[in-house]
């Protein structure tokens, strides 16, 4: 049962490495979604046009222009908001399979009783591979709109064509729900390994932090994110060069991997880089002055027991307009100050 849940939920993923691989799931869908409805739109318009030119086309004239106008609606809507990728995408999606399935079922039984219906068989195999979703999720939209088909079909049908139907229905039916099954499968499996290999592109493998290029690529995201205040925090481990020089590489790398790890623990692994090779930049958001004060202390002290030192530098700016360029290299100035004070008092000491 266990293998089953992940297999129709998780399409065979845990569900922290699903989780994890939403955010470019979504990002997917919300393109897919955008060229779907672009396309559908040209389309329909198309069709709209040829059906007051055509005689055949023109019993669907009706059909066409209330579809053209459901999927402009829906492009209008994804307009408005087009960095909403929660509910609002999911429930975009749903509409958008949900007309191609309705308009499948008018054109197919409703205009043509008498003959086998293909519209709706034919959506009913390409839809559910339109969007990456749950296995689950097109397994039921499959099985509730053949069963308004089959249900349309004993209402409408004629009896010569009802069997065909009901039994092309039922097998196509069944065949939508393996294939889609089995492409959702080899989707998601492509965006698990994306997301591992962009993963590994953007940590330091030697301390287990995002890496610089994370940095570069995140940075400017966080003025989006943050309601009252930005903090950057820089810092710089001291006395990494002599360590290394008197007690080797292997040493240096444990007093990296220990502040590392301190950073991380403090102001957590999603907000924490490595940027440079003794260098480390934390952000944290909607933190007052004494909570940043706070913070940055017990990072000092538990780097000072751990027998190590840092040098700190921190700029805080209020949410709205935050010149990020500006905020690092405020907090970069802060950390120089904080470093040259540390040698002016280390040599004092060794007078």
């Amino acid at each position: 049962m266990e293998a089953l849940r992940r297999l129709l939920l998780y399409a065979e993923m845990s569900r922290e490495k699903y989780k994890a691989c939403l955010p470019d799931i979504q990002r997917s869908n919300r393109q897919r979604v955008t060229a779907y409805l672009g396309i559908a739109c040209a389309f329909l318009t198309v069709l709209w046009i040829l059906s007051g030119v055509l005689e055949f086309l023109r019993p669907n004239m009706l059909a066409y222009m209330i579809a053209l106008a459901v999927c402009m609606g829906l492009q209008a809507v994804n307009r408005t908001f087009p960095g909403k990728n929660g509910l609002l995408l999911t429930w975009l999606m749903y509409a958008f399979e949900a007309l191609l399935y309705v308009l499948g079922i008018y054109l197919g039984i409703h205009l043509s009783p008498d003959t086998p219906t293909v519209s709706f068989i034919a959506f009913l195999l390409a839809v559910p591979l339109l969007f990456v979703m749950r296995p689950i999720q097109h397994i039921l939209n499959v099985v509730f709109f053949d069963g308004v088909f089959i249900l349309t079909c004993f209402l409408f049908k004629s009896k010569e064509t009802l069997p065909v139907d009901i039994l092309d229905g039922m097998v196509f039916g069944a065949v939508s729900c393996i294939i889609s099954t089995f492409i959702m499968l080899s989707m998601h499996e492509n965006f698990s390994i994306r997301h591992k290999l962009l993963g590994i592109a953007e940590t330091d493998l030697n301390v287990g932090l995002k890496n610089r290029n994370a940095y570069e690529s995140q940075m400017h995201d966080y003025p989006m994110h943050c309601n009252s205040t930005l903090s950057c925090v820089y810092l710089d481990v001291n006395g990494l060069h002599e360590l290394n020089n008197t007690r080797g590489h292997a040493a240096g790398d444990e007093m990296l991997k220990t502040v590392a790890a301190k950073v991380r623990d403090i102001f957590g692994e999603k907000y924490s880089y490595r940027v440079g090779g003794d260098e480390f930049v934390a952000f944290a958001m909607d933190k007052s002055a004494e909570e940043m004060r706070a913070l940055i202390h017990k990072l000092v002290q538990e780097v000072d027991e751990a027998g190590y030192s840092v040098a700190v530098g921190t700029a805080t700016h209020s949410a709205g307009g935050i010149d990020m360029e500006v905020l690092v290299k405020s907090a970069e100035t802060r950390m120089y100050l904080a470093k040259e004070e540390h040698y002016r008092l280390a040599g004092k000491t060794r007078g």
